[in-house]
């Protein structure tokens, strides 16, 4: 099914987000499944360990 919440990031959009908004770099990132309304990714930081970005539309 195709959703017009669906925003898939590059994984370049993802580290220059992480890095303007939290001021850190990203280890990892990987695109969460099974939610409803929107896009979300578990990122991992090098200050914050463990973070979740739902970017807005």
């Amino acid at each position: 099914m195709s959703s017009s919440l669906y925003l898939a990031l590059s994984k370049k959009e993802i580290i220059e987000i992480v890095l303007e908004v939290l001021h850190t770099e990203v280890c990892s990132a990987q695109c969460l499944t099974g939610g409803l309304f929107n896009t979300t990714y578990l990122v991992e930081t090098v200050k914050y360990g463990s973070v979740v970005l739902a970017p807005a539309l």
